[in-house]
């Protein structure tokens, strides 16, 4: 879908890889699930952030806890989506958020 939709796409099983990724091509958006088996997105989040600290930040969560999302919230992400939601809408709020536009 965000292929489709011009983005250039990288993505990562775990974070070991997602680390590695970001190496070899630092990106302009992050976009994070927050539930990743065995890893912590926000961690990884954070270690990213700190990669790349330009990146916009995308979390994709399921939490409704207010601690959780207080975590997420310290890295400033450009959004908190949801889930479940509807992936459609995925291409223009990262649209809105690396370009302004609407």
């Amino acid at each position: 879908l965000l292929r489709r939709a011009g983005h250039d796409v990288r993505e990562a099983a775990d974070a070991a890889e997602a680390v590695a990724a970001c190496r070899a091509h630092p990106p302009e958006l992050l976009l994070v699930d927050v539930l990743l088996g065995e890893d912590d997105g926000v961690e990884l989040a954070s270690t990213l952030r700190r990669m790349v600290p330009d990146a916009a930040l995308i979390f994709l969560t399921g939490a409704t806890a207010e601690p959780q999302l207080a975590r997420m919230r310290t890295l400033q992400p450009a959004a908190i989506v949801h889930k479940p939601f509807d992936p459609a809408t995925l291409p223009l709020l990262i649209d809105q958020r690396l370009h302004g536009t609407r």
